[in-house]
């Protein structure tokens, strides 16, 4: 038995707040934008040492991931969510003035979505950092 999707999901949760997320669920949509994150953070998440391919029927991956391993997944994830959020921005952007879309303060708000997002970034590649020293020093004692 594998370490169920939801728990990588709900570290995710923890992480973000959008009440987007109310509605899609609503409309049945927020599991499938919680995979598409996932999926996009599996690809990220390069130095893992288990295999992170997952059952759709069950909803579980094929095998236990530890706390490094769910934390890694739930930071990629955050890093791709906030990407969305860039990418909506700057799409705004084609569509309203340079007044315009400087007055509603989109600019600053990008700025900061993008800093914001290099931060989770580095967060993420130095929990994989420490992942790789935590394995290691695990197979020394074993």
């Amino acid at each position: 038995m594998g370490t169920p999707l939801e728990d990588v999901y709900g570290k995710f949760m923890g992480k973000v707040t959008d009440f987007r997320f109310i509605e899609l669920n609503e409309q049945g949509l927020l599991e499938d934008t919680l995979k598409d994150y996932l999926n996009s953070a599996i690809v990220r998440f390069v130095n893992c040492n288990k295999d992170l391919s997952y059952d759709e029927t069950t909803n579980e991956f094929n095998e236990d991931l530890n706390f490094y391993e769910k934390e890694i997944l739930a930071t990629w994830m955050t890093y791709y969510y906030i990407t969305t959020k860039v990418n909506n921005v700057k799409n705004l952007e084609v569509y309203l003035s340079e007044a315009d879309y400087n007055s509603r303060s989109k600019a600053s708000n990008l700025n900061a979505l993008i800093s914001h997002r290099q931060e989770v970034s580095k967060e993420a590649s130095s929990l994989q950092s420490t992942y790789n020293l935590y394995e290691s020093i695990d197979e020394l004692w074993h």
